[in-house]
């Protein structure tokens, strides 16, 4: 009993710590500044690289699983806000993953790899590294790393996570 009560209060845990993050995440801007910069007249001109601190939050909700591969949706929230869908392919040790953010004026992909951590049968949390792929629109050229944590809930196979990480451009 008292065991099941630490990893319950664990999971509490790292879900007050993501509701926190995401917070401070709103709280510290919302959206990144146009990369294209025009003149007075129109025309392009160059524009100096630019990095941006990331804490965005997510509850995924499950769509579809074909064996060991998830695919969930939800809504992202902190400093990139959008749609995020992540497909998930959960091993017993590790999951990898790649994941799409549809925000205003473009998407951002990446994909990584966590270590699953034993929950109580019911969670696992997981944690690991995220690398941006790619983009489109406004972030076609975006780059960055960082972190992927979250909980995966097998009593509905919903899952939280967060990314913290730096984003060039």
């Amino acid at each position: 009993m008292l065991r099941a009560r630490l990893r319950s209060n664990t999971i509490h845990r790292l879900l007050l710590v993501a509701a926190v993050l995401t917070v401070v995440g709103i709280m510290a801007g919302r959206g990144l500044a146009d990369p294209i910069a025009r003149d007075g007249r129109g025309r392009t001109r160059a524009v100096e690289a630019a990095t941006l601190n990331v804490r965005d939050a997510g509850k995924l909700h499950f769509l579809s699983a074909d064996g060991n591969i998830w695919i969930e949706e939800g809504r992202a929230t902190g400093t990139l806000p959008g749609t995020a869908r992540v497909k998930f392919d959960i091993n017993a040790t590790t999951t990898t993953y790649s994941f799409t953010l549809h925000l205003g004026g473009g998407s951002i992909s990446g994909r990584g790899t966590a270590k699953l951590h034993s929950g109580n049968g019911r969670y696992e949390s997981f944690g690991g590294s995220a690398t941006i792929t790619g983009g489109t629109g406004r972030y076609v050229h975006i780059s960055g790393k960082g972190g992927f944590y979250g909980v995966l809930d097998r009593g509905n196979d919903n899952a939280e996570v967060q990314v913290i990480g730096k984003l060039h451009f």
